[in-house]
């Protein structure tokens, strides 16, 4: 069994910021996808988030998931010393860092790694499931039952992250690994995205067949309901090589429904 893969992306300042601290990295020929959040204000977390993303620019090709894997965490580790370097050099008290959220597919597998509270979803036969989990405040509070998963969204400490490149010497990275199936789907995205839209949203919208229109109506909605923070997204869809359609034909008629009055609403505000 042999996989293709394309994807679309769209990356915003917000309504209510000046400087895009977001930054992606797409690069489909070699099965690599990054969203990075920087943080520090002004000129460092925009400048952080690039760093992330210009070490992972020149992996090198690899002979499989494995191989892959071992590189991109060898390059964070690198993008992680050189950033805390430059922090440092600004002087006591000034903060850059970034979050990192990371797609990598080779042959048949995947991987996500990630540090901080940009996000990898999946959407496989219609339930869209996050393969990533927070590393932020809020997500700790959830885990020891202090607040219920429907308080997350909105908190005061939404924005607080526990681990981020150039946050400590060493960087810690979680990584979870799947297979993957035709008809995948996987969005990966900052929490401005996540701010805005709800999940339900995401998974209809995510139906669509062309990974860029999706990737501009997902932005559109963010963009109409406020985007109170940068917002960057990339959407990689993944189809067996045997002729097999990209999207299954039994997805139900309430998923369908809902996506096309969801975009419909969308073009009508947007217009």
């Amino acid at each position: 069994m042999s996989f293709r893969w394309w994807s679309g992306h769209s990356t915003d300042c917000g309504s209510r910021r000046k400087v895009n601290e977001d930054a992606l990295l797409s690069l489909p020929e070699r099965g690599i996808w990054v969203v990075a959040d920087g943080m520090g204000g002004h000129s460092r977390g925009d400048r952080a988030s690039a760093m992330v993303v210009e070490a992972l620019t020149d992996i090198p090709e690899c002979r499989n998931i494995d191989d892959l894997v071992a590189a991109a965490r060898a390059k964070l580790q690198l993008a992680n010393k050189d950033v805390m370097a430059e922090s440092q050099s600004l002087g006591e008290g000034r903060i850059m860092g970034s979050t990192v959220a990371m797609l990598l597919i080779h042959d048949n597998d995947c991987a996500c790694l990630w540090a901080g509270d940009s996000r990898v979803y999946r959407l496989r036969n219609g339930v869209l499931k996050p393969l990533t989990k927070d590393h932020s405040v809020v997500q700790q509070m959830v885990d020891a039952g202090e607040i219920k998963p429907s308080q997350a969204r909105g908190h005061p400490a939404s924005n607080r992250i526990t681990r981020a490149v150039g946050a400590r010497e060493r960087l810690a990275i979680d990584e979870v690994r799947s297979t993957l199936r035709d008809g995948d789907t996987f969005l990966l995205c900052s929490d401005g995205l996540i701010a805005e839209v709800e999940e339900e949203e995401i998974a209809a919208l995510l139906e669509g067949a062309d990974s860029q229109e999706t990737a501009q109506e997902l932005m559109d909605l963010t963009l109409l309901r406020g985007a109170r923070d940068n917002v960057t997204l990339q959407i990689v869809q993944v189809e067996e090589t045997t002729g097999v359609q990209l999207h299954n034909a039994d997805k139900t008629a309430i998923n369908y429904t809902f996506r096309k009055r969801l975009v419909q609403g969308v073009r009508t505000l947007a217009n």
